[in-house]
């Protein structure tokens, strides 16, 4: 039996998210470790990781599921699942949380490789994994980008966490309600690119769910074609054996008297 915890059950295109966004969290860990942070970007850091260790616990809980022996699956499983725990000072386990990461981290990418022909061969929800993947990471630069630009300007109205992240999603949509703005010129360019960024990825969405229906209904055809190739064989086979019996029929001697 095949481990239930092994990389040839669990590839797919999720699992490039799921390592990025660990590779995200070990990342914001280090930055708020190594450097002397404003409170807001490192609440906003502590937001980002909040948000992917709900994401990487979900992923746990279904692998967890969906695995054959449980067992063996907290071999490894019971690693990920501290990893799922937030940055959080009061705990104890913050060290070993930042430990768990990088065990994971490593892991992960040791799988890279199938991981990667796993998403080439589903190619369409491999497309929507990067797609999310996507709008993910531009939400948390972009969100750490501004208010690290904005954050010294008197009349500067993205001042906290929550103001970022709202700006950044409202950008990226092109929805831009107006209550939330840059006033700084580097962040008038990064709204610049993020919206032009937003325009492109939506496009990309667009046509990843055009193509996602195209494909279903050629699936749906299928079928029915298997099934009217094989109706008319059916017929074919009928109409020849009652040909055959017919020609029998002549050919067989008259009974004799």
């Amino acid at each position: 039996m095949n481990d239930p915890h092994s990389p040839a059950e669990e590839i797919g295109p999720f699992q490039i998210v799921i390592l990025v966004l660990s590779l995200l969290v070990l990342a914001t860990l280090l930055v708020d470790a190594a450097f002397d942070l404003p409170t807001e970007i490192s609440r906003l850091l502590q937001i980002i990781d909040d948000v992917i260790c709900v994401v990487l616990f979900v992923d746990v809980v279904l692998r967890f599921r969906r695995a054959r022996s449980k067992r063996r699956f907290l071999r490894w499983g019971w690693l990920d699942l501290v990893a799922c725990i937030p940055h959080i000072d009061a705990l104890r386990v913050a060290r070993l949380v930042r430990v768990a990461h990088v065990i994971r981290v490593l892991r992960d990418v040791r799988m890279m490789q199938r991981i990667v022909s796993g998403a080439f061969q589903h190619r369409v929800r491999g497309g929507f994994a990067a797609a999310g993947l996507t709008v993910a990471l531009l939400i948390s630069f972009s969100s750490v980008a501004i208010l690290a630009f904005e954050r010294r300007e008197p009349e500067a109205n993205i001042v906290s966490a929550e103001d970022a992240i709202w700006w950044s999603a409202e950008t990226l949509t092109t929805v831009g309600y107006g209550d939330r703005f840059p006033v700084t010129g580097e962040g008038r360019v990064l709204a610049v690119s993020l919206m032009l960024c937003g325009i492109g990825l939506f496009g990309t969405i667009s046509g990843i769910t055009a193509s996602f229906l195209l494909g279903a209904r050629a699936d749906d055809a299928a079928p029915r074609e298997l099934t009217e190739a094989i109706a008319r064989l059916q017929a074919e086979v009928t109409a020849l054996r009652e040909a055959q019996e017919a020609r029998a029929a002549e050919n067989r001697p008259p009974p004799s008297l």
